[in-house]
């Protein structure tokens, strides 16, 4: 009996560990090992964070992409092609262009520049997605880098 409730508990833990994501090749799929994104009222929207002070805490913001950048916000590209692979903007609107109303998000590792990055999928450009990490200045505006530990899409429903 002992080993049964063992087996049921490790059983139990093992399944619980996957996380998931929407699958951006299937909408409405789930790849596993990726990451949950919690509830909206969880989520800041990207004015909420450019305004709010968090100190060292993680937080989630979510926002459309509307454009890439490197090294500095003055290097920003709104439109196709798209030349810069190293971050993202988001902003709250999907034709945002006033750099005051953008956070940067730094694409450090290549799993987030095969999924984020706008030079390799153009189709990216105003959809919605979600990052959690540290608030820090990032090519000149608000924005996050080097901690980025979840992210993923945040798609809304699109209207017919």
């Amino acid at each position: 009996m002992k080993t049964l409730t063992c087996a049921l508990a490790l059983l139990l833990f093992l399944s619980s560990c996957g996380k998931e994501v929407l699958d951006e090749h299937t909408p409405g799929r789930h790849k596993k090992d990726s990451t949950v994104l919690p509830d909206d009222e969880e989520i800041y929207s990207v004015e909420e964070f450019i305004n709010s002070d968090f100190g060292k805490q993680k937080v989630w913001v979510a926002g459309y992409i509307v454009g890439a950048c490197s090294r500095s916000i003055n290097n920003a590209e709104w439109e196709q092609p798209f030349s810069h692979k190293t971050a993202v903007l988001i902003a709250d609107a999907p034709s945002e262009r006033n750099i005051e109303r953008v956070v940067a998000i730094q694409l450090r590792n290549n799993e987030l520049k095969n999924t984020f990055a706008l030079p390799l999928h153009p189709e990216n450009l105003h959809r919605r997605a979600a990052f959690h990490g540290t608030k820090q200045k990032y090519l000149g505006v608000p924005g996050m880098k080097k901690d980025i530990d979840k992210y993923g899409w945040k798609d809304l429903p699109r209207e017919d």
